[in-house]
């Protein structure tokens, strides 16, 4: 019984162990094509004009006045 106890302890773990490697390096991957873009435009997302706005002030903290 203890010995089960452990083959499945330790299974469990590589388990785990490859599964955190294997999200690892799929979130890695780079692209060669940028889709985010042509998702943001056949949704008509905002966070795009909103980032240039900002980067169009300089500083977020930029005060007018």
């Amino acid at each position: 019984m203890f010995m089960a106890t452990l083959i499945f302890i330790v299974s469990t773990g590589l388990f785990f162990f490859y599964l955190q490697a294997l999200c690892q390096k799929i979130l890695r991957r780079q692209f060669t094509q940028e889709f985010s873009q042509s998702i943001v435009n056949a949704n008509r997302l905002e966070f795009p004009s909103v980032r240039k706005a900002i980067e169009d002030l300089g500083s977020p903290w930029n005060t007018r006045g």
